[in-house]
């Protein structure tokens, strides 16, 4: 029996119930039809589009975290944990700058040690109720320290025998100058020094 046979005596068939038992017939069917599109299409295709919206919602979370997580990453490498250090390593380098400047001028208006005792002599020599007894240029002397800031690597600071000897910056070079004359010619040699 071929297909079509088949198709005509079911038709016969059909035809052949009350109308009562035809809508039956049709509602089965297509009950049959619905239960079996819900279970081999529409449930799998419902289900599986059900996974992917908490996949995606799962993903929507992870990438706000990570943004998040960026974004505070962001802020705090924008927030440079040494900025103020730096400022103020800068500020202190800038004034180390300004002093070098200054000491080196200073330096020039000094008069070197090897040079003392001509300027005095000829300083004297300008003053005319003054006479020289003797000029002796004695042993220099340490007139200022620089006191660092000695530490042991946990930072402690260092004490008594431990601690770095402190680095002389000035010296002083002192001059024994004996002299005759007034107290008015003296003081006006002093003066003029």
């Amino acid at each position: 029996m071929t297909l079509s046979e088949r198709w005509q005596a079911l038709a016969a068939r059909f035809d052949a119930l009350k109308p009562r038992e035809q809508l039956l017939v049709v509602l089965a069917a297509v009950l049959v039809l619905l239960v079996a599109w819900d279970g081999f299409w529409h449930g799998p295709l419902s289900q599986r589009n059900r996974q992917m919206a908490e996949s995606n919602a799962r993903l929507a979370q992870q990438v706000s975290t990570l943004q998040a997580t960026i974004t505070s990453l962001e802020a705090r490498a924008a927030r440079d944990p040494n900025r103020q250090v730096r400022a103020r390593l800068e500020r202190l380098r800038a004034e180390e700058q300004r002093l070098d400047r200054r000491l080196s001028g200073l330096r020039l208006a000094l008069i070197p040690p090897s040079e003392m005792s001509g300027l005095l002599r000829s300083v004297l020599a300008r003053e005319p109720g003054l006479e020289l007894v003797s000029l002796e240029s004695l042993p220099s002397e340490v007139a200022l320290r620089d006191e660092p800031e000695a530490s042991d690597e946990a930072g402690e600071a260092l004490t008594g025998e431990q601690a770095p000897e402190p680095e002389p910056l000035v010296f002083r070079h002192p001059v024994e100058l004996r002299f005759r004359g007034s107290f008015r010619e003296a003081l006006a040699y002093v003066r003029r020094l």
